[in-house]
């Protein structure tokens, strides 16, 4: 007899505890992320810098969107199927959402998959005709912020940048850690002119 478990989910990490704890400080119910960087920190996925044949057909969707509620740090993960695999072993937020974006034996639609896979997750945290404060940052891309004008009006639109550059400013030992080779691009390092391999 075989028995499916569901495989465990990932203890959540210091870094989404700061960063749920950082947006409450600042009224921010939930942040929709964009940029690797703070997408990284909060959901615990890496998430890419676009390259290779992805780049030509989803390029100009964002790698990655988390959305993280301020209350406990819950949240999704919203990436294009190619991804789907990286982002369920990596992120310790509850939800991985992928949308199609290679279609190898039938047509995709990219972008009608990526909004209606955003609408879901927005739907999905109670966000429709909700006053909630979502946090967003200033590179948000323009056709999410068209979206989230356009379906959910009723949202007041806050910049999250603070909140994470906040929460980011104290390092984890997670952080630390992975910042501890030369090239780690996630954090700055200063070399003295005596520095050598």
């Amino acid at each position: 007899m075989s028995v499916t478990t569901e495989p465990a989910l990932p203890p959540p990490a210091e870094e989404r505890t700061r960063t749920a704890a950082s947006l409450r400080e600042r009224g921010i119910d939930f942040a929709l992320l964009s940029t690797p960087p703070n997408v990284t920190y909060a959901a615990g996925y890496e998430a890419p810098l676009q390259l290779g044949p992805i780049v030509e057909i989803v390029g100009w969707l964002p790698p990655a969107l988390a959305l993280v509620a301020s209350a406990d740090g819950s949240g999704s993960l919203i990436v294009p199927d190619a991804y789907a695999p990286a982002a369920q072993a990596g992120s310790w937020l509850e939800h991985v959402e992928s949308y199609g974006s290679l279609g190898h034996f039938e047509p995709v639609d990219p972008l009608a998959s990526f909004c209606e896979t955003l609408r879901s997750v927005l739907r999905g945290a109670g966000l429709a005709g909700s006053s909630a404060v979502l946090g967003v940052e200033p590179t948000l891309p323009a056709l999410v912020q068209g979206l989230l004008e356009e379906e959910f009006p009723a949202l007041e639109l806050r910049d999250a940048s603070p909140a994470l550059e906040a929460a980011r400013r104290t390092k984890t030992p997670r952080r630390t850690a992975s910042a501890s080779w030369p090239g780690a691009p996630s954090e700055r390092r200063t070399w003295t002119s005596g520095s050598s391999c």
